[in-house]
């Protein structure tokens, strides 16, 4: 009975690396705590929109809904782009194999980039097909802002701590 009971205590740290064999590092977190953050700061931020350009309940549903199909494309292209940098970053380091397809890698991330913007677009035009200008301006904006990464709140970047594009006074220079 010892026995097994020590065999049993030894072979479950065993067990636990083999089913995740790279643990990330102490105080890292694991692919699905980083996904479940992003979808969390996803949300965050499209509640944020929504308050901020002060939509009705139904204009709230419809973009939300508009957001998420998006955001599900974006995932795809995300997966594509990062699978294409991946061959050319490595193409850059001297790797013989990805070099001989670093040009379609490369022609792979351009169109990647151009669905991007196309998505930006169906994007915007579903959001406001029946918004008033002052709400479609709105829109742009926290749309630009968006795409920028959420810097608005960085000094020097806009946002709450000075700088061009304030609340309310649209993008600076440099976020268009």
């Amino acid at each position: 009975m010892r026995r097994s009971m020590l065999s049993l205590a030894l072979m479950l740290p065993l067990a636990a690396l083999a089913a995740n064999p790279t643990p990330p590092p102490a105080g890292q977190p694991t692919p699905e705590q980083r996904q479940e953050m992003r979808r969390k700061i996803r949300d965050l931020r499209q509640q944020e929109m929504i308050v901020r350009l002060g939509l009705s309940d139904a204009e709230a549903a419809r973009a939300k809904a508009a957001l998420d199909k998006v955001n599900q494309k974006r995932d795809a292209i995300r997966q594509e782009i990062r699978a294409n940098a991946v061959i050319v970053r490595d193409a850059a380091r001297g790797d013989s194999a990805a070099q001989g397809k670093v040009d379609a890698a490369i022609g792979r991330l351009f169109d990647a980039r151009a669905k991007m913007q196309a998505l930006d677009r169906e994007l915007f035009d579903e959001v406001s097909r029946g918004l008033d200008p002052q709400k479609k301006a709105k829109l742009a904006i926290a749309l630009a802002r968006a795409k920028k990464g959420g810097k608005a709140g960085h000094p020097g970047r806009g946002g709450r701590w000075g700088g061009p594009g304030g609340p309310d006074e649209g993008p600076g220079p440099n976020e268009w």
